[in-house]
């Protein structure tokens, strides 16, 4: 529903997106719009966006998968999280960089076995640089009504004064997906937690949590390896510079590349 010219300006900023990256392998495309005007039976415009039909979301696979006490397999599991960050990567590597900002088992959808990322209305410019309290407040709102907590980088609670943000927020949420596959049920590790008795319980996400110190021992290394669970500590370290990037080789200082560290762990 087109109800003010705010909600209007979000929808074409996602039309936008869309076309910009419309062909992108691991994005979902964008086949049509219709903008449905104000008539005797509808007293708001709408706008319809025709994405392709597709069989379930990765939150439905998750939860049917935990429901029955089952898991995903390893090699599954990697196929479909590399999917994921390739969708990722359309956005950190387009000119100038963007990023997703709303990475979650929710906005991943399963065509064909293959994953499609969607729901572009959250990307924003991904490198910016905060210099007064007043853009830290107008980024932090931001953040707020367009990033799920329980996905968000902690970089993006309470923005400073001086500051600079970059593509690496979603590699944080690339990383809680990860967790939510591998072990989290579909939960991100900050809406979860491990019991004595080996369960999962499910907890409130809050500010807090996501940005205390993350544990994620305890957790099965064995089900998947260590060398995914390390993948996936790095992921969500607190200094965004330690996480792996998403960025080309040639684009990267000092970091590891994502997909390529996928790769390897497939061929494992």
């Amino acid at each position: 529903l087109i109800q003010t010219d705010t909600i209007r300006e979000a929808i074409n900023h996602e039309i936008a997106v869309h076309r910009e990256l419309n062909g992108r392998a691991s994005l979902i495309s964008l086949i049509g719009t219709l903008e449905l005007p104000v008539s005797d039976r509808r007293s708001i415009p709408e706008m319809l966006l025709l994405l392709p039909l597709c069989e379930a979301s990765l939150a439905d696979i998750l939860l049917r998968k935990d429901v029955k006490g089952e898991h995903m397999g390893t090699q599954e599991l990697l196929r479909i999280f590399r999917g994921c960050c390739a969708g990722a990567s359309h956005f950190a590597r387009h000119s100038p960089k963007w990023v997703h900002r709303d990475i979650k088992p929710v906005n991943i959808m399963l065509r064909g076995g293959q994953p499609l990322l969607m729901d572009f209305g959250s990307t924003r410019e991904a490198r910016v640089e905060v210099r007064s309290r007043r853009e830290a407040l107008k980024l932090t709102d931001d953040a707020e009504d367009n990033c799920s907590i329980a996905y968000r980088a902690p970089e993006l609670f309470d923005i400073p004064s001086s500051a600079t943000l970059t593509e690496q927020t979603d590699v944080w949420s690339l990383g809680c997906l990860l967790f939510a596959m591998a072990y989290g049920g579909g939960f991100s590790p900050f809406e979860c937690v491990l019991h004595e008795d080996g369960r999962r319980r499910a907890v409130d996400c809050t500010h807090l949590r996501v940005i205390g110190q993350l544990s994620l021992a305890g957790w099965t290394r064995d089900r998947h390896g260590p060398a995914l669970h390390d993948l996936m500590h790095r992921m969500l370290a607190h200094d965004p510079e330690s996480r792996p990037s998403l960025l080309r080789d040639a684009e990267i200082e000092g970091k590891t590349d994502l997909l390529q560290e996928i790769s390897r762990l497939m061929d494992q």
